[in-house]
């Protein structure tokens, strides 16, 4: 196995494993209020600042490994010819615009917190929650076109086992679905999770396979530098 492979996969289950993290950690602040109920919002995250800042930091955090793991998946895509140069090129793309929207939406998050911990101005901490719901919903988008990539390039270069490709379209059909969780505001929370959570086990079956990968299957591109 190559070294730049083997960091690539580790980067995957160090990005999945500080995700789990970061949603146990948040979990520990208890159920949030309704986002209609300023009050309560605003109390919850005073009660919860510091808690909710580590949250954020981690999630943040997460965005680094995650990168490290597309190169890989890159890589490994691309080990099936110019057929599937496009597809290994949108996924990268999407991961990384993914990525961006995963650290505003860290952002956000942490300034809710940020604003709480001092003198809490509800309609502001309501107004940070909504715009980070409404940014992690609709980045459900690029997660699915970023699985739908991903998994068109692995399932057209069979170098990853095929079942990852069927979890990734899986998983981008979840994501698309989840989108429409903004018609149901209470709901949203927990449809952003559903389709988020494919996401996750996409990126910790692709690392787990491409650690499994023979290092024979690098050997040719390695031979044509």
């Amino acid at each position: 196995m190559s070294d730049s492979r083997a960091v690539s996969a580790w980067s995957g289950i160090g990005f999945v494993a500080l995700q789990v993290l970061a949603t146990i950690l948040s979990g520990f602040g208890g159920l949030p209020p309704a986002l209609d109920d300023s009050a309560g919002r605003a109390a919850y995250t005073a009660r919860n600042a510091s808690l909710f800042i580590t949250v954020a930091i981690v999630a943040a955090f997460a965005v680094m490994p995650f990168y490290s793991y597309l190169l890989g998946l890159r890589a490994v895509i691309l080990r099936g010819g110019e057929a599937v140069d496009r597809p290994a090129t949108a996924a990268w793309g999407s991961g990384l615009v993914l990525g961006g929207l995963m650290i505003v939406a860290a952002a956000l998050f942490a300034a809710g917190a940020i604003d709480a911990s001092g003198r809490p101005d509800a309609t502001i901490i309501r107004a940070f929650a909504e715009v980070s719901i409404t940014l992690m919903s609709l980045a459900a988008i690029v997660a699915a076109l970023f699985l739908l990539t991903a998994a068109r390039g692995t399932l057209t270069a069979a170098v990853l086992p095929r079942w990852t490709g069927y979890v990734g379209n899986a998983g981008a059909l979840l994501n698309v679905a989840s989108v429409f969780g903004l018609y149901a505001s209470g709901a949203a929370g927990l449809l952003i999770l559903v389709g988020f959570l494919p996401l996750l086990v996409y990126v910790a079956a692709t690392s787990i396979a491409m650690l499994r990968l023979p290092a024979a299957a690098h050997a040719p591109a390695r031979a044509s530098l």
